[in-house]
């Protein structure tokens, strides 16, 4: 008899569960879905699935605990994924955004299972804003040409593996998986003065956003999609709508134009996207002050009404 798709994806794998977006993707899937993540250093305390140790580092060990653990569908979140470490030691970079995600490709491409890979808007160099599935790819710093190339090998072993390039993504990471917005956030929190480009224009979606999508193509085998809220906004935007939310003064703001005084690596001017092939299967993402009151509320309940 045969199984149903339910049956069949019943029992996920969730690569880098102790990463910021991993955590959100086994919440998503955690109430109906039977999650096993993976973590290396930091053992998350508060999710609610199995739990397993891994090095994405480590080949062999990577390939033995698939077998072990033989899911029935990946979601491949996990990553070396600070561009200016990936800037630092590129060799490591290779071995885990790239070399460990090959390997995943290949346990899944005989097995027939479905594979998601969350890749990065990084692969475009920022130049010819917006951007969609069809855009050309021109990668300008380690992180961004590892994703691509990750992009690459995975289709070329398993044609089935979908595949989603990632925006600028906020929301509260646990443990060691610090990002842009919770570091504004505490600073803020704290009457900390932030640094923030006035450069740079994205479409943020926040993780929870992030991890619905994710659960949604994971339905669409082989394809690939631009992912990307509603909005074009810059770090700047982003920093004054936090501190509005939390009743801070502006001039705890300090305003910068040029991305080389507060970063060692080359950062894309303009990653604002296209989402037409995102909206024809379903998504419609919230506008950016909504989306960003909604993870808040995570924290401030109380204050946001």
């Amino acid at each position: 008899m045969e199984k149903s798709k339910n049956e069949i994806m019943k029992k996920i794998l969730v690569t880098g569960a102790s990463g910021f977006l991993g955590h959100y993707i086994c919440r998503e899937f955690a109430s109906d879905y039977q999650v096993t993540g993976t973590y290396n250093r930091f053992h998350p305390k508060t999710l609610d699935c199995e739990l397993v140790q891994i090095d994405l580092n480590n080949i062999p060990h990577l390939e033995e605990t698939l077998s072990k653990i033989s899911p029935s569908a990946i979601i491949h979140a996990g990553a070396l994924s600070k561009p200016y470490i990936c800037e630092e030691d590129e060799s490591l970079s290779h071995q885990i955004n790239v070399q460990a995600s090959q390997a995943i490709a290949k346990y899944a491409s005989p097995l027939n299972i479905p594979l998601l890979f969350t890749s990065s808007d990084q692969v475009y160099d920022g130049r010819k804003a917006p951007y969609n599935e069809s855009s050309e790819t021109c990668p300008m710093n380690i992180y961004g040409k590892h994703k691509l190339e990750a992009e690459v090998k995975i289709s070329e072993a398993y044609s089935r593996a979908t595949i989603c390039r990632l925006p600028l993504m906020f929301g509260h990471p646990e443990g060691e998986s610090a990002n842009f917005f919770s570091d504004i956030f505490h600073k803020l929190s704290k009457n900390e003065t932030v640094k923030a480009l006035d450069s740079e224009y994205r479409c943020p979606l926040s993780a929870t956003e992030a991890a619905k999508v994710i659960r949604l193509c994971l339905e669409h085998p082989g394809e690939l999609f631009v992912v990307a809220g509603k909005q074009r906004v810059t770090r700047v935007d982003i920093a004054r709508y936090l501190a509005a939310f939390l009743k801070k003064d502006f001039s705890l703001i300090e305003v910068h134009r040029n991305a080389g005084s507060i970063s060692s690596y080359y950062r894309p001017a303009d990653l604002a996207a296209n989402i037409g092939k995102l909206r024809s299967i379903g998504y419609n993402p919230p506008i950016f002050k909504e989306d960003l009151k909604n993870e808040m509320c995570i924290l401030l309940k109380p204050d946001l009404n």
